[in-house]
């Protein structure tokens, strides 16, 4: 069986920092299998950081897609070319409808990237 690893992993948003300190402190855990055991958070580890970047979340400081952006909103936040993908771009995304969307293209592989691409660099 083959397994893959994240080492760490990158969330961009918009809302009130302490609020969401305050939702985070009870999360033990992220992902499909978190009640398994995997997906664990360690306290410790936990970066809430803020960033000027106007559209946070959905556009990284480079101008490519954050996240899977329906082709609509991708072109009325003007956006420019990217790569795109049939996804689901609304939570819960196993569930959700799949339609066009631009896609994020980066292999985030280390935290100076992802400052990077999220502004914090």
């Amino acid at each position: 069986m083959l397994s893959y690893e994240a080492a760490a992993v990158w969330f961009c948003g918009q809302g009130d920092l302490e609020a969401v300190r305050s939702l985070l402190g009870d999360v033990p855990a992220i992902g499909k299998k978190r009640s398994s055991g995997f997906g664990a958070i360690r306290p410790d580890s936990l970066d809430i950081e803020e960033t000027s970047l106007a559209l946070a979340g959905l556009v990284f400081a480079d101008g490519t897609p954050a996240r899977a952006v329906p082709v609509a909103t991708w072109k009325a936040v003007g956006g420019g070319d990217a790569e795109l993908a049939s996804e689901a771009a609304v939570p819960p995304y196993w569930q959700g409808v799949r339609e066009t969307c631009a896609v994020p293209s980066h292999l985030i592989v280390d935290r100076e990237q992802a400052g990077r691409l999220t502004g914090l660099d």
